[in-house]
């Protein structure tokens, strides 16, 4: 008796790489229309994004043994779908319970300076140093998804920029945020966030 080949199985193959493409690219409409968005995230959606452990995410306060947690981080998210490279504006206001600013916008070169001075140092078994190694990471995170600044061109298509605000732990609250982003060619977007 002959081995006989199973035909149905390149079949079902095929049909699998057909409708995984088609998928992937129905996944994402053509913008059409620009428009700019912010939201309050809860740490909740921060961890969700970019995990639990500060080692890898640099958008949760840190908190050390022999220093505590002495900051603690408001973060929003500033999404864009632009046709074109768009000049953006931020204006942020933050007031606490007494009427007073207590949260500070960073830029991100002093983002990552502040990583940086809880980088560590140890040298694990293999003498490779893990400090250098997170701090690495953190760096390309905040590279990658911190906003530029408070004013810089946001590139054609679809984008998210995270905006940490960062207050001495405990923060005085309730905050009130108010953030302002003028858009080349949009009509001004104005939001604001109570934060509790």
């Amino acid at each position: 008796m002959g081995f006989k080949k199973n035909h149905c199985l390149p079949r079902l193959l095929a049909s699998i790489v057909i409708a995984l493409s088609v998928m992937s690219c129905a996944s994402a409409p053509p913008i059409t229309t620009s428009r700019v968005e912010v939201e309050l995230l809860s740490r909740k959606q921060v961890t969700a994004k970019f995990g639990i452990d500060q080692k890898i995410d640099p958008f949760i306060a840190p908190t050390g043994l022999v220093r505590g947690k002495p900051n603690d981080f408001v973060v929003l998210r500033l999404s864009t779908e632009l046709l074109n490279a768009t000049f953006i504006q931020l204006t942020i206001t933050i007031k606490d319970k007494d009427g007073n600013s207590s949260l500070w916008l960073w830029s991100k070169e002093d983002f990552k300076e502040y990583w940086r001075s809880w980088g560590g140092g140890r040298s694990n078994d293999d003498g490779a140093n893990e400090g250098e190694a997170k701090a690495i990471n953190l760096e390309a995170l905040i590279e990658d998804f911190y906003v530029p600044g408070e004013s810089f061109t946001a590139p054609r298509g679809r984008s998210q920029f995270y905006i940490v605000l960062v207050g001495k732990n405990p923060l005085n609250r309730p905050l009130r945020v108010m953030m302002d982003v003028n858009a080349a060619g949009l009509a001004p977007y104005v939001r604001s966030f109570a934060v509790e």
